[in-house]
């Protein structure tokens, strides 16, 4: 979601904190969505469960798994001619559907695991491709 702001970012190395009103309304937009599609399909999300979830860590840095995703990610948006944002909000939906097939873990701990990525993702500087 960080590219879709379109900032321009001088001498930042991939993992600097970037602060935007963009990453303020766009990432409670992406857990709205995740949250509206775990509903839809019938997952019910103890939003008192979501906070107490830390226990289980997302198993690497947020420059670590963008690094591995965003090359993949790119040739689907190119071949849907997403924009960064609309890739973004795909990515939502799709996080849901994993959180809600997902038998090893509870549905809050996929889900605050979700909520801590997208907030990297709106405020941190990406690697480059």
């Amino acid at each position: 979601m960080f590219r879709s702001f379109g900032h321009t970012v001088t001498d930042a190395s991939p993992g600097t904190v970037v602060l935007s009103e963009e990453a303020n309304v766009t990432g409670p937009q992406l857990v709205n969505i995740t949250y509206a599609v775990l509903q839809n399909m019938g997952v019910s999300i103890d939003n008192n469960k979501v906070s107490g979830s830390s226990d289980k860590q997302p198993s690497g840095s947020f420059v670590d798994v963008i690094g591995r995703l965003q090359g993949p990610a790119l040739e689907i948006m190119n071949k849907y001619e997403l924009s960064f944002e609309q890739m973004a909000q795909s990515a939502a939906i799709a996080t849901a559907f994993i959180i809600q097939q997902s038998p090893n873990i509870l549905p809050e701990q996929g889900f605050g695991t979700a909520i801590y990525y997208y907030i990297e993702g709106t405020k941190t500087y990406p690697p480059e491709f």
